[in-house]
């Protein structure tokens, strides 16, 4: 198995979490780091499953380029066009869920905080609706 399928299939055994060059580098024993550097950078041009970006890296929690699957939308995300308050609030919910806790997805607030937030409050919305009057 080459270093690049080497690459893909460690990120796929760990989809939902994201990785610099450097810890994949780690975790596959594979040197130099600029070996991975080139695989990653190979992966994010040529392939439409993969995506760097600067964010936090899953294992050792440093804000630097990181490496992850790309997350997938459910097909019922076009349906929050102009939708009720709580499916927006779920789908928001759901997409937080998909990332990787530690990421930073909206407005610079991690993806698991929106989880545990947002988990409060859903069970709730339709009291505070009808406080508010909005079922009205």
């Amino acid at each position: 198995m080459n270093v690049l399928e080497r690459v893909v299939e460690f990120l796929q055994s760990k989809k939902g979490k994201q990785f610099c060059d450097k810890c994949i580098s780690r975790n596959l024993n594979i040197t130099p780091d600029q070996h991975v550097n080139h695989k990653t950078r190979e992966l994010e041009k040529n392939s439409n499953e993969f995506e760097r970006t600067q964010d936090y890296c899953s294992e050792c929690k440093k804000h630097k380029k990181v490496i992850r699957i790309k997350q997938e939308m459910p097909s019922s995300a076009a349906a929050t066009d102009d939708a009720d308050a709580a499916t927006v609030l779920a789908m928001v919910r759901l997409c937080a869920a998909a990332w990787t806790p530690e990421a930073r997805i909206v407005g610079n607030v991690r993806a698991g905080d929106i989880v545990r937030a947002l988990d409060e409050v859903l069970p709730q919305l339709s009291s505070v609706r009808s406080l508010v009057g909005a079922d009205n």
